[in-house]
């Protein structure tokens, strides 16, 4: 009898160890998929790349994996990282951000504003636009190559684009129509871009309360939608 109760006792022991492991480590089946779905990804978005792929570690607060992965051009190495998620087929990847030992601090915040100004004009006859931003990460070294900013500069991941738009009782078709243009007067130019990200955002008059803890007036997510250069646009994008 003795024998049994040990042996369910180091039995629970074991798994309540392996259980911990795994929320804090994950399981090496789905870091596995995790990895398949990053080099897929980076196979797909820089077929010509000269790259390197990193182990990647755990992210237990999202169930994620963080990758790393470092370019190289000549004597320079760039390195980034890329989050894979969710679950137990975490196959979703999206680019997260430039090292900061690799950035060039600078030269990103004068060409930010440079690609900031560019969309400002690009989009003056868009006033539902209430404002936007163009994300864009330059490495340290990039400017002996390209040493001045164009809409077409071709850094090695492409900058993101994020529009905000105000709810004035749009319906979902009347939002995407208005994504679409936006969407094909970008795309008639020369900017060179990874995504674009658009949300739209109706105003909530609070100010009797009912809603606690937000303020007198705060500003909620009525629709939203990502999309990349030439993507065709469906109303089943919004969400």
């Amino acid at each position: 009898m003795k024998k049994w109760f040990f042996r369910i006792a180091a039995l629970v022991i074991i798994a309540g160890v392996v259980f911990l492991y795994v929320s804090f480590n994950g399981n090496f089946i789905s870091k596995k998929i995790a990895k398949n779905s990053a080099e897929e990804y980076l196979q797909l978005h820089y077929p010509n790349g000269n790259y390197t792929l990193g182990d990647g570690h755990f992210n237990f607060k999202d169930n994620s994996y963080l990758f790393n992965f470092t370019f190289r051009d000549n004597n320079n190495a760039w390195t980034y990282s890329l989050n894979v998620g969710h679950g137990l087929r975490p196959t979703e990847a999206t680019i997260l951000m430039l090292h900061t030992d690799s950035a060039d601090d600078d030269t990103t915040k004068k060409w930010r504003e440079a690609g900031t100004s560019y969309i400002k004009n690009l989009l003056a006859d868009f006033p539902i636009v209430t404002d936007f931003s163009y994300d864009i990460d330059v490495p340290k070294g990039f400017t002996q190559f390209t040493p001045e900013w164009t809409p077409n500069v071709n850094v090695p991941v492409a900058p993101t684009l994020y529009f905000e738009m105000a709810y004035d009782g749009e319906t979902e078709e009347q939002f995407l129509q208005a994504v679409k243009d936006i969407q094909k007067k970008i795309d008639a130019g020369t900017l060179f871009y990874r995504s674009a990200y658009v949300a739209m955002y109706e105003k909530v008059d609070n100010r009797d309360g009912r809603k606690k803890g937000y303020a007198p007036i705060y500003y909620e997510e009525k629709y939203s939608i990502r999309f990349e250069p030439q993507q065709n646009l469906t109303i089943d994008a919004i969400y």
